[in-house]
């Protein structure tokens, strides 16, 4: 949940200078951010798909109830997550929202640092 999180809002914490995973895989890992995301992703699952694994099958049963109702029934496969395009240039980034926001606002303001 909060990988997925983090992907849904990397831009806005781009903007707000705020913590997200995605964020700081793109920091260390450039353009190989996504597949590394995706391979902790898929070895997180795989350790979670085991431990569930060795439950009870009543335990199971009440999971996966719990997990389809919580879901909306949307699974967590990694290869359904939606990567936005990851932003190299971070100060570039918030440089063009405050430009947007200027424009649309007609005020002014001071541009975010790193």
């Amino acid at each position: 949940v909060d990988i997925g999180d983090d992907l849904t809002d990397y831009e806005d914490d781009v903007e707000a200078n705020s913590f997200n995973i995605y964020r700081g895989f793109v920091w260390v890992f450039g353009s190989a951010a996504e597949l590394k995301l995706v391979a902790l992703i898929c070895e997180l699952e795989a350790a979670h798909a085991r431990r569930l694994a060795a439950l009870p099958a009543p335990v199971q049963a009440h999971y996966w109830a719990r997990h389809t109702q919580a879901s909306g029934g949307e699974g967590g496969v990694a290869g359904r997550w939606s990567f936005p395009p990851p932003i190299y240039d971070e100060a570039a980034f918030r440089a063009r929202l405050l430009e947007h926001e200027r424009q649309a606002t007609g005020t002014g303001g001071e541009v975010p640092t790193a």
